[in-house]
């Protein structure tokens, strides 16, 4: 794994987080039946431990890709936490898509005016750079936790990735 050098995005470490807001972040996106025709619906839960500064909530996106919808999950995560002031969030996630991007890859897509390693635009390039300007306009720190989805595994991160989803 490359060296972070986004202080503002960070691998989550166990010893650090401990006691920090944490929300679980999970999505779902599929194409429900609509007479014949094929509609693609999506939604986003949230799912707060700790202090529980909300109950777990789930919104209605409407139809947007499962990667689109990822990001509008960690993109709404981040707003609550603005609006209850925190400076310091752990988001668990349970795509390598949003962590990877976040804690591997920001610096080098914000370096080349976000776009990728063959110049072409990054893909949802503009949402986010949206949810890094909310966190850097904030100065927030953003530990960010990767977990198995569905997994078996008992345990806080099965339950507080079964609340979101």
């Amino acid at each position: 794994m490359k060296a972070n050098l986004n202080s503002l995005h960070n691998v989550y470490e166990e010893d650090k987080c401990q006691g920090m807001p944490t929300v679980y972040v999970d999505v779902c996106s599929y194409h429900v039946d609509n007479n014949g025709e094929k509609d693609l619906v999506a939604g986003i839960g949230n799912a707060w431990v700790n202090d529980a500064l909300e109950s777990s909530t789930v919104y209605k996106i409407g139809p947007r890709s499962s990667e689109v919808v990822e990001l509008m999950a960690v993109h709404q995560a981040i707003l609550t936490a603005v609006q209850h002031q925190l400076h310091k969030l752990v988001i668990i996630t349970d795509t390598d898509y949003i962590r990877n991007g976040f804690v591997e890859h920001l610096v080098n897509w914000k370096t080349r005016g976000m776009l990728c390693a063959n110049n072409k635009p990054l893909k949802h390039g503009k949402l986010i750079q949206n949810i890094d300007d909310l966190v850097t306009s904030r100065g927030m720190t953003i530990y960010w936790k990767n977990i198995k989805d569905h997994s078996r595994i008992k345990g806080p991160d099965k339950t507080g990735n079964n609340l979101a989803d």
